[in-house]
Order: structure tokens, then C-alpha cells, then sequence
């Protein structure tokens, strides 16, 4: 398969814009739609360094579509299992905790960077 000249500086181009791109290998390890949109949404923030972000608790019940699920029950069926599943198949690293008002959880915040083999 060719590329033709003519496209290549589009199509070149359309990669500058706002769009993520995923790994494939990582992609095809990772089973269960709530571990791939855990997968989209940090990579949607990762820049390729080791970096932090937070998001609000009630968005992240929102993006899984779980906005009555309790957040411990959302802790133990989403969070833990998807970011561990992550860990364990892909070239990042994640860690998270959560941000507390009193007693209510209302952000987590996640570290992410890249997998690292400790000797």
C-alpha cells in the first residue's frame, strides 16, 4: 500500500490536531468496556511524563454513566479493578486517591506516568 503525495500533508497534518492516540498493543490487552473508558479518560490527560490530575467525583460517575451508583460500591466495581487491569497490561503506571470535604470523596486525583521495573 502507497500513500499518495498529494494527501500526505493532510493527512500529516490532521495528527497536530486535539485527538489521542492510543497504543495498540495496550488496547488489545485491556477487556471490559469500563477498563477501556478508564484507559481513554486518563489517557485524554496524559502527556507522556509523569503528571497529576483530578477530576470531580461526580464526573467521573457521569463518564461511566454510574451517577446513582454509590462511591464506595463505584470504588470496588470501577476504580480498583480498571486502574489495577491498566497496571498490569499497558506501558503506564497509575495511582490515584481521593480528595476529601469532610467525610464525602468529591475529586480523585490521579498519577500517572510510565511503567518502571523496580530492582
Amino acid at each position: 500500500m502507497r500513500l499518495d503525495a498529494t494527501l500526505t500533508p493532510y493527512l500529516v497534518g490532521m495528527l497536530g490536531g486535539n485527538f489521542t492516540q492510543y497504543r495498540l498493543n495496550d488496547i488489545v490487552n485491556l477487556k471490559g468496556k469500563n477498563t477501556l473508558l478508564m484507559y481513554k479518560l486518563i489517557q485524554s490527560h496524559y502527556m507522556g511524563n509523569k503528571m497529576a490530575f483530578e477530576l470531580e467525583s461526580e464526573d467521573l460517575l457521569d463518564y461511566f454513566n454510574k451517577p446513582d451508583m454509590k462511591w464506595n460500591a463505584f470504588n470496588q466495581k470501577i476504580i480498583t479493578p480498571t486502574i489495577k487491569k491498566i497496571n498490569d497490561v499497558t506501558i503506564i503506571h497509575v495511582d490515584y486517591e481521593f480528595i476529601t470535604r469532610g467525610r464525602k470523596i468529591t475529586k480523585v486525583r490521579f498519577t500517572v506516568g510510565p511503567f518502571q521495573i523496580h530492582r
